[in-house]
């Protein structure tokens, strides 16, 4: 956060500590733009929310790490500026986008459990949250700065940042918006990350059907390069409203067969009414395979290397549905006769 009012041709930043409503308003963050609604589900079943989290009250689930840069908006802060803008209620976590380079985050403080998938009533697991941003620069230059979500599923001690596939699958609602920045040093330069101007709250969403069984840790990280002292920075990242949830989903396929062959295995399994296509991936390399038939060759795998492979049934405004057995599988180069 800023000591100046600096205008460019589409921003406004804070300076002389006015109060955020007022600045956001001035960055267009707080203006009403026309977007698509997002479902909790996308056949518009009704949810079973597992973690829910309005920033209100007096449970606090998330724990700042890392430099201090991430609050709950109703705390104090070393800025002494009031960051409450949020979708529910008053309150919202904030991670501020300030002039030293670094990731700071936001992570729960206990993980979620997700229950184990079941045939008999198939469901995919989500991760759903509001937020607003305003990452620097403002002014056309290079998007060195922006904000990304990462899960665990071992407590934190290690992290994996979602990928452009997860939030595909949860219906493509406003996954990451660009790239930050390579060659910098921001410790997450060239990561793709949501960046730029938010021009208000929306609406993400992201799949992780794929870690039922396991508990499941949230971080949020605003990953930022150094400034010059007198830099400001920018507003950093407003987050309200978190939930992990789950909707009733397709039948996950059944896989009858693995051929392996040289980098590759073709994959076969039976046909799921209402499945519009399939996607094959293998664990580990997360290499895919989409058709719209019951089989395919999943390529540019390793030889040697034990795979297992997951099958996703697709279909428009249905949940995806995820295979409950993992197939293995040794790609094997051919042996060509002397």
């Amino acid at each position: 956060m800023g000591s100046r009012l600096t205008t460019t041709d589409d921003v406004i930043r804070d300076t002389d500590c006015l109060e955020v409503d007022d600045a956001i308003a001035a960055v267009q963050m707080g203006a009403v733009r026309t977007r698509a609604a997002v479902p909790a589900c996308l056949s518009n079943a009704s949810p079973t929310t597992l973690f829910g989290d309005s920033m209100e009250g007096s449970a606090r689930h998330w724990a700042s790490v890392g430099t201090r840069e991430w609050f709950y908006s109703q705390d104090q802060n070393p800025y002494l500026i009031d960051m409450r803008y949020a979708t529910s209620g008053t309150d919202n976590l904030w991670g501020n986008d300030g002039n030293r380079a670094g990731a700071p985050g936001m992570a729960m403080r206990r993980g979620v459990k997700l229950p184990a998938l079941s045939a008999a009533a198939p469901v995919s697991y989500t991760v759903r949250f509001n937020h607003a941003y305003g990452f620097w620069p403002v002014a056309g230059g290079p998007t060195a700065d922006g904000g990304v979500v990462e899960f665990s599923v071992d407590g934190g001690a290690h992290w994996r940042g979602v990928t452009q596939a997860r939030w595909a699958r949860a219906g493509g609602y406003h996954g990451y918006s660009g790239v930050m920045a390579a060659g910098t040093d921001n410790p997450l330069a060239g990561s793709r990350a949501f960046v730029g101007h938010s021009a208000g709250y929306l609406t993400s969403r992201f799949d992780i059907s794929d870690l039922a069984g396991r508990s499941v840790k949230l971080r949020f990280r605003v990953a930022q390069v150094s400034k010059d002292p007198g830099d400001p920075g920018d507003y950093g990242w407003f987050i309200d409203d978190v939930s992990i949830t789950s909707c009733p989903a397709l039948p996950g396929p059944r896989i009858t067969a693995v051929g392996p062959g040289n980098r590759s295995v073709a994959v076969r399994w039976a046909a799921v009414a209402g499945a519009s296509s399939y996607q094959v991936t293998s664990i580990p390399d997360g290499r895919t395979c989409t058709t719209s038939r019951t089989r395919c060759t999943v390529r540019e795998l390793r030889n040697g290397v034990r795979y297992r492979f997951r099958v996703r049934a697709l279909s428009p405004g249905r949940e995806t549905g995820v295979s409950l057995s993992r197939r293995l599988a040794v790609p094997t180069a051919r042996i060509v006769p002397a």
